[in-house]
């Protein structure tokens, strides 16, 4: 079997075909130490389960927010190739979000993105979400005028405003 050969992924991939319960599956994982074998059992099941498990679906993403998070947090202030690892791993979580946006809870997201201080990711889920408001008050914070009024126009625009 794959997993006490150490091919992980590969154990990962066949577990998510299998009708073991994800807990025990994640469990396994995660005593091994094997954080990127679990992200790719999570998005193995994650494709092939139905839209219609909405729930699992959203418990899922956030499982997969959380590790990213976690990967992101491991990799701040890497030096040399260890900086590219983490640009990297910040692109491939930006391309989730992008992804999987919609079946994520966008209070949770918040706020595991805010706690982790993620501020350009946070941004760009709100963008995803067409969440102008948030947007501005993100620029507001941040103290950036020029974003926060370019935002602001956005806003109207999106209200049917004009503004000119």
């Amino acid at each position: 079997h794959e997993l006490s050969r150490g091919a992980y992924t590969l154990a990962a991939r066949q577990f998510a075909k299998t009708g073991r319960s994800v807990e025990e599956v994640a469990l396994r994982f995660l005593s091994l130490g094997q954080k990127g074998a679990l992200q790719t059992y999570l998005f193995c099941k994650l494709d092939a389960m139905d839209e219609r498990h909405a729930m699992q679906g959203t418990l899922l993403c956030t499982w997969l927010t959380s590790l990213f998070l976690e990967r992101l947090e491991g990799a701040r202030g890497l030096e040399g190739s260890g900086r590219g690892e983490a640009e990297a791993a910040a692109a491939e979580f930006r391309a989730f979000l992008s992804e999987r946006h919609r079946r994520l809870s966008r209070p949770t997201t918040y706020a595991l993105l805010e706690a982790a201080g993620r501020h350009a990711e946070l941004a760009h889920y709100a963008q995803l979400c067409g969440d102008h408001e948030r947007l501005l008050l993100l620029h507001l914070e941040r103290r950036q005028p020029a974003a926060a009024i370019a935002q602001l126009r956005s806003l109207l625009e999106a209200a049917g405003g004009g503004g000119g």
